[in-house]
Formats: C-alpha cells, structure tokens, sequence
C-alpha cells in the first residue's frame, strides 16, 4: 500500500509575481496559517526579496519575504492576513517515512491555463531515494534525491511529504543524470531554528 493522508487544500499554494505576471514557484503553508515555505530562489533575486509577491490558491493574498536563508536554499513568506488554511502543515523527517516512501508536490505550467485562470498542482508519488549531506562549518544540509520525470519548472519550493504528511523537505532543484530528470529537496528542518527562535523577527526582509 503507497502513502496516503489528507491535508487541508489550502495549505498547497502557488507564489506568483505581479510584477511578471506569472507564477514562479509552489509553497506550502507551514507551522502558522500566514506563513509560507518556498525555496529561496524563487523569491530572493540578486540578493533582494521580490517585491511584488503574493500566493494563491482558491484565494490570493499579498506576501513578502519574512526569512531567507543564506546557506540553505529556504525562505519564508507571510502573509498579509492569516488566510484560508485552518491546518498548516508540519515538519517531519525522511528517516520516519519507512517503507511507504514520500509525495512531493509542485506547480505544473504545461497542465494550467494561465489565460484561463486554470493554474494545476501535481501530486506524484516518491517510492524511491537517496539520502545525501552537504557538510558546511556551521551547517549539515540533509537532502533527499529521486526521480522526477514527471516535474517541470515551478516545482521549486514545492513540499515533500513523509508519513503522515508532515514536511520532510522542498524542491529546491531539478538536473538530469545520464539523460534521467531528477529533482533535489533540502530538509525543512534548518529552517526550525530560524522560526522556533524567532530569528525572522529580527531578519524581516533580509535576504
């Protein structure tokens, strides 16, 4: 039997820029229902947050950057209300997902309709992985690697799910290996320390 839980639909969000006109990236409400986790890149660009952010889903809410992390590609939008979810998401780890593997999620262009209005998220199971850290002097990054044939540009930020669906990663990256689409998600749990500690209190808007 796969892994299967339910979630609230709003915690699954899309971040999209006014300024372009265009959704660049997923997240995922996270911990509290005005927060939102992405990957760093989406919302940091030259070293600055965007400024024109806002997330959406069945609603839209305007956003900025309240956290970035500078070693780990990780950031932290809040909203500018508390918004639709009644149920964030919460942090796991990989190692508690057993056999059942993982569900990532992520923003799919090619199945949406901008035009329309129509913007599709996409579900896929991860039966496989592999584990990989990238030692730093004030930081062990864990990863997680598998096979995403099926992702597309706007999965970056998107969650990984493990047993009982807390969060175990985000997208961060997609890359081929020997011709085979593969996609890179980074632990969610560096990014505790930031919020558990209030740290993004005092790094409201820094990059």
């Amino acid at each position: 039997m796969g892994l299967k839980f339910t979630i609230d639909n709003c915690t699954l969000c899309l971040i999209y820029d006014a300024a372009l006109s265009r959704v660049i990236g997923t997240g995922f409400t996270f911990l509290k229902p005005e927060w939102v986790v992405t990957a760093r890149h989406v919302v940091v660009e030259d070293g600055a947050p965007r400024r024109s952010l806002m997330v959406t889903r069945e609603q839209s809410f305007h956003a900025q950057v309240l956290f970035s992390d500078p070693a780990v590609d990780l950031a932290v939008l809040e909203l500018s209300d508390r918004g639709a979810c009644k149920v964030p998401l919460f942090p796991s780890h990989e190692r508690f997902a057993g056999g059942q593997g993982l569900i990532c999620c992520g923003y799919a262009p090619s199945r949406s309709s901008p035009a329309d209005g129509r913007y599709e998220l996409f579900v896929n199971s991860v039966p496989e992985y592999e584990r990989e850290v990238r030692s730093r002097s004030d930081l062990e990054e864990e990863l997680v690697i598998f096979k995403a044939p099926f992702a597309e540009g706007g999965h970056s930020g998107g969650p990984v799910f493990g047993e009982g669906g807390g969060v175990v990663g985000a997208i961060i990256e997609l890359f081929q290996r020997e011709g085979v689409e593969f996609a890179r998600a980074t632990s969610i749990l560096p990014l505790l320390r930031h919020l558990t500690f209030g740290v993004t209190q005092r790094s409201r808007g820094d990059a």
